[in-house]
């Protein structure tokens, strides 16, 4: 554990930033989220044959039906949260079976 091992100060610089969390933008909060999904597997093609497949699919459906089908995140997200969906959305569906799910999840009429 990496919080055990560290100084006094690291400890108390790590419990701010934790107090900081919170207080932070939820789109900025997302953002950085997308963002590093988007970086962390930016080079896998198979997600339907990770060990994490059914989470993978989970957080796939997730962005297809609440971000790109919902006309109310699309209203007051910025332009970037909006591109970083697209990227992620994309990497997933170069996997066969999430571009078969986008389909069946009417992703082609939504667009």
């Amino acid at each position: 554990n990496r919080s055990s091992a560290a100084g006094g100060g690291k400890k108390l610089s790590h419990k701010s930033s934790d107090k900081e969390l919170p207080s932070k933008d939820p789109h900025v909060l997302e953002s950085n989220l997308l963002e590093k999904l988007s970086l962390a597997f930016q080079m896998e093609r198979k997600f339907s044959q990770h060990k994490h497949h059914t989470v993978f699919m989970d957080i796939f459906q997730g962005l297809i039906q609440n971000r790109l089908f919902s006309k109310e995140w699309i209203s007051i997200s910025s332009s970037q949260n909006q591109l970083r969906v697209f990227v992620l959305v994309r990497i997933f569906m170069r996997d066969d079976v999430y571009l078969k799910a986008f389909s069946q999840l009417g992703g082609i009429k939504h667009l």
